[in-house]
């Protein structure tokens, strides 16, 4: 599955949205492959052109007078001819070179993931801390209490 060699670019043979898009191969060509690659940013060491899995640019990143109408000859009587879309032979990759990276989530910075561990980090109470935690909690609610009848009575003097 060809895959686009500019940087950050997610653009793909399947499921890509896009009608109609191409991908092509880097040229034989020294010249215009050099510039092909540097209008990817990238080395030809990057891309491993020379082997099997060769970089690819989509048609995404060519201008339209990069292309013509070119009619194909039929295998057979019964087909007929065909008009495809041929990148010209001179054709340098110019257009959307320069993509930002899309993020499919906020990266957090080192400080909230400190806290995040912090927060993960729990025991579980003995008894004695379970009791006490009870006695606390009964003294503050009967203090509340006391709060509340105090106040009552003072209202209704």
């Amino acid at each position: 599955m060809p895959t686009c060699c500019v940087k950050n670019c997610t653009s793909r043979t399947h499921d890509n949205g896009i009608k109609g898009l191409k991908y092509f191969s880097f040229p034989n060509n020294v010249t215009l492959r050099e510039q092909w690659l540097k209008a990817c940013q990238k080395k030809e060491t990057d891309m491993k052109i020379d082997s099997g899995n060769k970089g690819m640019y989509g048609s995404l990143h060519f201008d339209k007078d990069c292309f013509e109408w070119v009619k194909t000859q039929p295998r057979s009587k019964n087909t007929s001819v065909k008009e495809i879309l041929k990148l010209k032979k001179e054709s340098v990759p110019s257009k959307m070179l320069f993509l930002e990276k899309k993020r499919k989530r906020m990266l957090q910075s080192k400080e909230d993931n400190e806290r995040v561990k912090v927060l993960t980090k729990f025991h579980l109470p003995t008894y004695k801390e379970s009791v006490q935690y009870a006695h606390e909690n009964q003294l503050s609610d009967k203090d509340k209490n006391l709060e509340t009848n105090v106040t009552n009575r003072e209202r209704e003097m």
